[in-house]
């Protein structure tokens, strides 16, 4: 039996991973990629990052978790507003 991955269906309401570059998460957050790197480094409880080379990309459900967490937990953050 031959499986041809090209006759594949994947439904459309399934769910599918978007990876954000360190660029866009600054422009998200209207900061810096320098303020970015001190967020990794602080306890903001920042989501970590899968590193692809030098390269650093974002789940996109993980940042919007930690928004709902920072929402929650202080009523300030929204996009475009930071710390």
């Amino acid at each position: 039996m031959v499986y041809d991955a090209g006759q594949a269906h994947i439904p459309s309401n399934s769910p599918r991973a978007h990876f954000l570059p360190a660029s866009l998460v600054a422009e998200r957050y209207s900061i810096s990629l320098m303020t970015l790197w001190r967020w990794l480094r602080s306890d903001l409880g920042f989501p970590k990052p899968l590193y692809i080379g030098r390269n650093r990309y974002w789940l996109e459900s993980d940042l919007a978790t930690w928004e709902e967490t920072r929402r929650a937990g202080s009523g300030l953050v929204q996009k475009g507003c930071h710390q």
